[in-house]
């Protein structure tokens, strides 16, 4: 049976996780883990993409990714034929060194985001290693200092609160919460990829859908539905999109994660278009 693509679309956020075949090590010391984020670097300039956390196990790799126009596939199959001609090459070794294809977990749901960094950063928690959260292999050490140039941790902390002292704080709490539970994780992931989006025409929280919601702030903006949604640059264009965009979030409309799949740009534009307006509410 061929294998069925994955979901991809513009701002899609994906936990992939890489292991190695037969649960054998990946990484034999931390100059094949520098090695491999080295690629993920190369590969994020060749195919743009935002990280949002990551954490490299002897045997295994978590990574939280937001893919852009490219499909997480190519990203992946870069990142992976490159370190196996790497290791193959460095240790005498003969075929493949990952356990056949990577699983990619699709997360439309902002607080579940929040979940899998915290899942992330602790595994060597789980995994019983002496320094835990200060592992150096994660992205931890990034939120903590703020200067990672892999890493976006603006996003996230602007997801938290626009104060960055506050956002790094409220971070800080869930990161101490303790180990996240198998409950609160999705279990499996999407094997189906079209160029389609998610269904927006749902109510999820609100009486409104999203579409009824721009149909408002079109009429109370005067800027045509299809302006707000396609075109830029305009001032007035941006102001009603972002308007559209805090509109959404505040009443329950929909999640910044969806916001970003239904206006086709990225989560942190989102978080954006929102902190603007919230700015001005204030």
């Amino acid at each position: 049976m061929p294998r069925a693509q994955r979901v991809h679309f513009f701002g899609a956020v994906y936990h992939v996780i890489a292991r190695g075949n037969n649960q054998e090590d990946i990484f034999k010391g931390q100059s094949d883990k520098r090695y491999y984020l080295n690629l993920l670097q190369k590969y994020k300039k060749k195919y743009p993409y935002s990280l949002y956390a990551y954490v490299l196990m002897d045997n295994h790799v978590h990574l939280l990714i937001s893919v852009m126009e490219d499909p997480l596939s190519k990203i992946m199959q870069g990142v992976q034929q490159s370190y196996t001609q790497y290791f193959n090459n460095r240790y005498s070794h003969l075929g493949h060194i990952f356990q056949q294809r990577y699983k990619a977990i699709l997360c439309n749901n902002d607080s579940y985001l929040i979940t899998l960094m915290r899942y992330i950063h602790q595994n060597p928690v789980r995994a019983g290693i002496s320094n835990g959260l200060d592992y150096h292999w994660s992205s931890h050490k990034a939120y903590l200092r703020g200067d990672d140039n892999l890493v976006e941790t603006d996003f996230v902390f602007n997801m938290l609160s626009s104060d960055r002292e506050v956002a790094l704080q409220q971070y800080l709490e869930i990161m101490s919460n303790g180990d996240v539970q198998k409950s609160e994780l999705v279990d499996g992931y999407i094997t189906y990829e079209t160029d389609q989006k998610p269904n927006h025409n749902t109510t999820i929280m609100s009486n409104i859908t999203i579409s009824q919601l721009l149909d408002t702030v079109a009429q109370e903006t005067g800027i045509e539905q299809d302006r707000i949604l396609s075109e830029k640059g305009k001032r007035a264009i941006v102001y009603a999109r972002n308007l559209f965009i805090y509109s959404a979030i505040k009443k329950g409309v929909a999640t910044k994660t969806e916001l970003a799949s239904f206006l086709g740009i990225s989560l942190p534009s989102v978080i954006k278009g929102y902190n603007l307006i919230q700015q001005h509410q204030k």
